[in-house]
């Protein structure tokens, strides 16, 4: 977990992943949708049509939860860190 600026969720090209701590705050299904496409990264390391179809291997929601991100995501990046948590770099 991260206290990222700009991203839900990273991958190494050692293939550890990353994610903002922020998503906590997110439904569910937008926390499956980002795991997923981190996950994805792991057999695709771009964003290609056969990373697409990984994703929608992984998760049946991907449009709605890209929607929702588009939505709320800047309200949810406006929240502050946790309270005594540590702020890694983004």
């Amino acid at each position: 977990m991260r206290d990222t600026k700009s991203r839900w969720g990273s991958c190494t090209t050692t293939g550890n992943l990353n994610f903002s701590w922020r998503l906590i705050l997110a439904p569910d299904d937008i926390l499956d949708y980002v795991a997923a496409h981190e996950v994805a990264h792991r057999v695709e390391m771009n964003h290609s049509p056969r990373f697409w179809a990984e994703v929608d291997r992984l998760c049946a929601n991907r449009s709605a939860a890209r929607q929702w991100l588009r939505r709320h995501g800047d309200g949810l990046m406006r929240v502050g860190p946790p309270p005594g948590g540590e702020s890694a770099a983004d």
